[in-house]
């Protein structure tokens, strides 16, 4: 870098605090690139998840990968290739429960057939084995011949609660909305739903995954209109965001990483338009980020 480029950034930067750049409009940015972008988002998230052997969650955003761009290829393989993966390691721990249901071990044989189905949330065999302590009528369930919405009703809420217990609070919303899909009117279930959404949402405020814990103290809110507890950590976790991605882009911005501190306190702004003159800050440091690149065009 020349020292007259040097100059002249250095120049432009100072003249971020004291206002003397004129804002210049933003690009236009197309709904087609932001799918592309999101699509991309979700199949690196996927195949991080499935390197850690992550597989569950890794399926999870192949598909929202592949349900945001539907030529997604890869996304697709993601899937199929997971698909496979968790099923087959279902099976591992569904034959590991029949053994450990012959040692009399019953305690491991119900761990073994919760993970089986966290896995492979449709092997027959493995809901079978877990619903007859519960001396339900399985084999009508099992052959698709089930009548009695209650009946079906019961089954999904008993595995549900068996997920809410083991702490596998994704697993549990998944079966606690069947229950609601055959009774829309049931408290119990709601509230579950509501707690399981709680505790996911109070477990990624301590590992600083505050957009997530948003979305799922949100989601609790939803379904316990009552929960002042929700709207407590509701409030609490946006302005943790909020502050933490303030002083993200601060601090970017201090080590002259323009475009890191711009995208930093753009997710201020979508949430708060007010907060700490976040807006005006935005059309400082885009201004300055233009000012700076044509400069470089220019040498």
């Amino acid at each position: 870098m020349t020292r007259q480029l040097c100059i002249c950034i250095a120049l432009v930067f100072s003249l971020f605090f004291i206002g003397c750049v004129t804002p210049v409009k933003e690009p236009y940015i197309t709904m087609e690139k932001d799918k592309n972008n999101l699509a991309t988002e979700f199949y690196e998230k996927a195949l991080n998840l499935e390197h850690q052997k992550e597989f569950v969650e890794a399926k999870k955003n192949y598909e929202l990968a592949f349900t945001t761009d539907p030529v997604n290829k890869e996304a697709e393989q993601g899937i199929l290739r997971m698909t496979s993966q968790l099923q087959a390691l279902a099976e591992k721990h569904f034959l590991k429960s029949t053994l450990l249901h012959k040692k009399g071990k019953y305690n491991e044989e119900r761990r073994s057939l919760l993970i089986s189905l966290r896995l492979w949330p449709e092997h027959i065999k493995a809901r079978q084995a877990l619903m007859a302590n519960e001396n339900l009528n399985i084999q009508k369930y099992i052959n698709h011949n089930i009548e009695n919405g209650k009946t079906r009703s019961k089954i999904y809420k008993t595995l549900a609660i068996e997920f809410f217990k083991d702490q596998q609070f994704n697993d549990a919303i998944v079966e606690f909305k069947k229950v609601l899909s055959a009774n829309p009117n049931d408290k119990e279930t709601m509230n579950y739903i509501s707690d399981a959404y709680f505790q996911m949402g109070s477990t990624e405020t301590t590992q600083n995954k505050l957009l997530e814990a948003l979305e799922h103290f949100q989601s609790a809110l939803n379904y316990n209109k009552n929960c002042d507890l929700c709207i407590t950590k509701l409030a609490q976790t946006k302005d943790l965001y909020k502050e933490f991605h303030y002083k993200a882009g601060m601090k970017s911005y201090n080590e002259q990483n323009l475009i890191q501190a711009i995208l930093e306190w753009e997710l201020v702004q979508k949430m708060d338009m007010e907060y700490k003159k976040i807006t005006e800050l935005l059309e400082k440091a885009k201004t300055i980020q233009k000012n700076i690149e044509a400069i470089k065009k220019s040498e």
